[in-house]
């Protein structure tokens, strides 16, 4: 169950964002705890999921989730047209940031729409923890924002249950089975973005 720590702590960020049927939802990071995202927030009963990356190998991973829209981040800030059109002009209701990198947390507050809950669940290194936000995003839009660490039990035991009663994708997180002894072979898989979840097995069955 090597999934139910991190999604335990997704449950936890979603159990104050009330992810619901109406709602838009942006998720800034393909990674695999961007994809645990997306899909809790399919189980909520999200209207619409878009995600974001700079990586076009995470995107095309994420075309076997049950995503709407899939958006290649760009140096030239053309990703945040496409979510306003996207989303109509509106932008989303909500907004989950899912990777570790300031500028992620400033497109995050651009993006919204009116209202919108944003939750920074990715922190920065602390090696450099600040970023450059433009708070009139906040008080005009009349943003929350709001932060997530770490998960309390009941969010694991939540997971856990998540898990055990078949209704969430956890066989397509695994993308590849490796054996111990090619266990090094495994950390650029998922450095590429080429891999999700690498399951480590002390021998590979035979064919």
């Amino acid at each position: 169950m090597s999934l139910a720590e991190p999604l335990g702590c997704v449950m936890h960020a979603h159990s104050r964002l009330g992810v619901n049927a109406w709602d838009t939802v942006v998720i800034i990071g393909a990674g695999p705890i961007g994809l645990l995202h997306a899909a809790v927030c399919r189980l909520q009963g999200a209207q619409k999921i878009i995600l974001l990356d700079v990586n076009p190998a995470r995107l095309e991973k994420a075309a076997h989730f049950d995503i709407d829209a899939t958006v290649l981040v760009k140096m030239d800030g053309a990703h945040r047209d496409e979510v306003a059109r996207l989303t109509q002009g509106f932008g989303p209701d909500v907004v989950i940031v899912a990777v570790s990198a300031a500028s992620a947390a400033a497109d995050a507050l651009v993006i919204a729409g009116k209202g919108a809950r944003v939750c920074l669940f990715a922190g920065l290194p602390k090696s450099n923890p600040t970023a450059a936000l433009d708070l009139n995003q906040i008080h005009y839009k009349e943003l929350s924002v709001s932060g997530s660490f770490s998960e309390k039990k009941s969010d694991f035991q939540a997971a856990f249950a998540l898990l055990q009663g078949g209704r969430f994708p956890a066989e397509k997180f695994i993308t590849h089975h490796l054996p111990l002894a090619r266990i090094n072979e495994a950390f650029p898989l998922m450095e590429s973005g080429e891999a999700l979840k690498v399951c480590i097995l002390p021998q590979l069955p035979s064919s």
